[in-house]
């Protein structure tokens, strides 16, 4: 009887249960930004299949779209009475598109008299104008920005305040000639971000301006 046992035991032994296979690829292996790219996998001789980067358990053979944020690389275990195996791939991901920016900038003695945020006629003429020459941009534009500022003479918050005010009186206009008002967003940055000297009449006078700058502009 001992030897029929010990036999037995070598006979299981021998009988040693397969070790799991399993494969993972991703198509496409590279995506832009904000894209997806699918998973697919197969395994064999598993009892349990997992992949990592929050995917989790799957089942044995199967597919799974998956949209990383950089490039990230998944890897599938399988696990079985014969042990375990895995496999990796990598999904590159393209840096995100700078969306096109055009600006323009408006002199402050081109569209106000000297401390008004009203638009003079002048400068209604100005913005008209300009309307006209961007109205294709400012229809497919993804948002717009229009920013006001001074020079450093006056107080701080008057000059915040003031260039709040002349960059709505822009944007107010652009929206009476049909602009989408949901796309406008306006600043006023006061005497911040300063492109000319302050230290001359010249230089304050160019510092004291409104820009408008179009985001996501056709190509």
């Amino acid at each position: 009887m001992k030897y029929v046992v010990a036999l037995c035991l070598v006979l299981v032994g021998c009988a040693k249960a397969p070790a799991p296979t399993v494969s993972l690829s991703a198509n496409p292996a590279s995506v832009e930004h904000g894209q997806c790219a699918t998973l697919t996998w197969s395994s064999a001789n598993a009892s349990t299949v997992t992949i990592d980067q929050d995917v989790g358990k799957v089942d044995a053979s199967g597919s799974k779209e998956v949209c990383p944020l950089s490039a990230t690389q998944y890897t599938i275990t399988a696990a079985g009475d014969g042990g375990s195996g895995t496999a990796s791939t990598t999904i590159g991901v393209s840096a995100p598109t700078a969306p096109a920016v055009k600006a323009m900038i408006f002199p402050e003695t081109a569209l106000f008299d000297f401390g008004k945020a009203e638009l003079k006629p002048a400068g209604k003429t100005q913005i008209s104008e300009y309307r006209e020459q961007a109205k294709d941009e400012l229809s497919h534009a993804e948002h717009v920005i229009v920013t006001g500022y001074t020079d450093n003479v006056g107080g701080t918050d008057h000059n915040a305040a003031l260039s709040l005010h002349r960059a709505e009186a822009v944007r107010d206009h652009l929206v009476s000639l049909g602009a989408d008002p949901s796309k406008f967003e306006v600043r006023g940055a006061g005497e911040a971000d300063p492109i000319a000297d302050n230290t001359t009449d010249d230089g304050r006078a160019k510092n004291r301006r409104v820009e408008v700058a179009v985001i996501g502009t056709p190509k």
